[in-house]
């Protein structure tokens, strides 16, 4: 009678076991081992412009962040990709720290080309006891 019940608690251990293995798994399968934490950190909008700008985690330690902005027309009620910049070095920003301190976004018609330009200015902050970073200055050619 007591190997009866230590079989049954020892099975029914087996099976939570693999319960929580199967679980872990799955959790761990649907974030992707191999797709990157990313986080986004601001949106500015014109009326066919829009930039949006997202940390991705890199990997190692200390946990470093590529911070890179993503420039869109309006195009039929729809936003297109136009193309992506990148915002500093690779990894070189602190992934808890990296946030925007500001962005300004602006559209005007290049000269002598009559062709309309966006343009951002972004500063991010480095680490709250060092603050913001220098501007970065991109421009897109919607």
């Amino acid at each position: 009678m007591i190997s009866t019940t230590m079989r049954r608690a020892a099975m029914m251990g087996a099976l939570i076991t693999a319960a929580v293995v199967l679980t872990a798994t799955a959790a761990f399968g649907a974030t992707g081992a191999s797709q990157p934490q990313r986080k986004q950190l601001a949106v500015a909008t014109l009326s066919n412009f829009k930039v949006v700008l997202t940390a991705t985690r890199g990997p190692g330690s200390p946990p470093n962040a590529t911070v890179n902005a993503a420039g869109f027309r309006r195009s039929g009620g729809h936003w297109l990709l136009i193309s992506t910049r990148r915002i500093g070095r690779v990894n070189g920003w602190f992934w808890f720290s990296v946030d925007t301190c500001s962005l300004t976004t602006t559209q005007f018609r290049s000269v002598p080309r009559t062709r309309r330009v966006a343009e951002i200015n972004v500063r991010l902050l480095v680490t709250p006891s060092i603050g913001c970073s220098r501007t970065y200055t991109e421009n897109w050619r919607p």
